[in-house]
């Protein structure tokens, strides 16, 4: 139908129909957004050529070619201006958004480090382990305390540094933990 032929009503519906397609793909940005700042940063950085936001953009271009369009491409002229002031208003808010997303980035970085400078250097031995006691984690402390290297020992059970006589003790106390 001819955009000049809808009646209001059918403009309203249309129109809905848009700002709700806009606040999908803002939706789906946003969280492809939060996936890509939580994943490996080792990764990111062997990847250099790839940015961010070129994933995000050849994203949406594949939603948006597999996305059937429901309007009809001949708008007027005032209804063309309508449309780029929402997609200028709505790339605005995208940027802000994008801004809003690497100062958090930012400071979750720089808590890491925080977090990562306290747990390595505490003169303490720290260790994480999975339920069934394997070493997922643990800092220099705890590495010294092995007398290994940290990399050695990450994936390693550590019921291997505990005596025979107490291992039942150690694997209940796991089991007792992670219930």
């Amino acid at each position: 139908m001819d955009i000049q032929n809808k009646t209001k009503e059918e403009l309203i519906i249309e129109l809905q129909e848009l700002k709700q397609e806009n606040s999908d793909l803002k939706a789906l940005i946003e969280n492809r957004s939060v996936e890509l700042i939580t994943a490996n940063k080792e990764h990111i950085l062997q990847n250099e050529d790839i940015s961010v936001p070129s994933l995000l953009r050849q994203k949406a271009q594949e939603l948006l070619k597999n996305k059937p369009s429901k309007h009809d491409s001949r708008l007027s002229d005032v209804e063309n201006l309508k449309l780029i002031h929402e997609l200028q208003v709505h790339q605005i808010e995208l940027e802000l958004q994008n801004e809003e997303l690497c100062r958090i980035r930012a400071l979750a970085e720089v808590e890491r480090d925080k977090y990562t400078r306290l747990y390595d250097l505490a003169p303490s031995g720290y260790f994480t382990l999975s339920r069934n006691g394997e070493i997922i984690e643990l800092n220099l402390a705890g590495a010294l305390m092995l007398g290994k290297d940290r990399s050695h020992l990450i994936n390693n059970h550590f019921h291997f540094f505990i005596s025979k006589d107490t291992r039942d003790v150690f694997k209940r106390f796991l089991e007792k933990s992670f219930k």
